[in-house]
């Protein structure tokens, strides 16, 4: 039973990150979103050198469109 609880954990943590949040899930989101809130309302948002590209681009497309992330992925997707 050890040795299971051991390949679970090793495998968890690959899909997780640092933050020990599964990437592009909401939460991940999320998690970000509330960093970017920090940066504009002048707060000190910790650490943002490991934000990812996808979030970045997420939120360029959600300000153009007035969207958040999910409601710019519901759009696309009916539009496809």
């Amino acid at each position: 039973m050890t040795n299971f609880r051991r390949r679970i954990r090793k495998l968890e943590s690959r899909l997780t990150d640092a933050n020990g949040l599964v990437p592009h899930s909401k939460e991940w989101f999320a998690h970000w979103e509330q960093k970017i809130d920090q940066v504009i309302a002048g707060e000190d948002p910790g650490d943002l050198r490991g934000m990812p590209l996808e979030v970045v681009d997420s939120i360029i497309q959600g300000g153009a469109r007035g969207t958040s992330h999910d409601e710019g992925n519901q759009q696309a997707a009916s539009q496809a």
